[in-house]
């Protein structure tokens, strides 16, 4: 049996929506996107769009057909998914709290010759509990077989080396904020 999250709410055409405050996530269920199988193409609505409840808002489409997503409510969207997110071969890691909530999120990128983890990202509810290293190790289970790069903010680069991560450049500012880059080379152990 599926292991159905309990903090997302189902519409009857297998979208999903978790609403935190005003804000809402909208995606398609396990199931849909098991039975569309392999996707080749996502059309997401523009920045800016106003969406009422049912009506189409988005496509997927498979190698099999071509279906519509529904807005599960209505709302304006205020962002969506970078091309990164719905290329073919991107891997979504989450993570769940002890009240089965998404509190933790990440996303692992097949580059060819490495893998590259980017936008980890905790609930500000959910830092502080230990759930950060779950999603790395999370993250480094779906990295088999090559190196794997990231780009860490400064300040935590010392805890990306507990996991097998080494410094691989210069600081780099992305926005305001320091980063550099890393590398857990193949066979790394943390």
């Amino acid at each position: 049996m599926a292991d159905i999250p309990t903090d997302l709410k189902y519409t009857s055409s297998h979208e999903w929506v978790s609403v935190e405050g005003n804000t809402a996530i909208i995606g398609i269920s396990d199931h849909a996107q098991e039975e569309l199988t392999e996707l080749v193409f996502i059309e997401l609505p523009d920045r800016g769009r106003e969406l009422t409840a049912g009506d189409p808002c988005a496509v997927v489409e498979s190698v099999k057909t071509a279906s519509d997503i529904y807005a599960p409510l209505s709302g304006e969207v205020i962002e969506t998914n970078d091309a990164l997110d719905t290329e073919p071969g991107t891997v979504h890691v989450v993570v769940r709290d002890d009240a089965d909530e998404v509190v933790g999120v990440a996303r692992v990128l097949d580059e060819g010759e490495e893998w590259r983890i980017g936008r980890v990202a905790l609930a500000p509810r959910a830092r502080g509990r230990g759930l950060s290293g779950p999603l790395m190790t999370a993250c480094l289970e779906v990295c088999e077989g090559r190196p794997v790069v990231l780009a860490a903010q400064t300040p935590l680069a010392d805890w990306y080396a507990t996991f097998g991560f080494e410094v691989s450049g210069p600081e780099f500012l992305d926005g305001s904020i320091p980063h550099l880059p890393m590398v857990r080379p193949l066979g790394a152990q943390p």
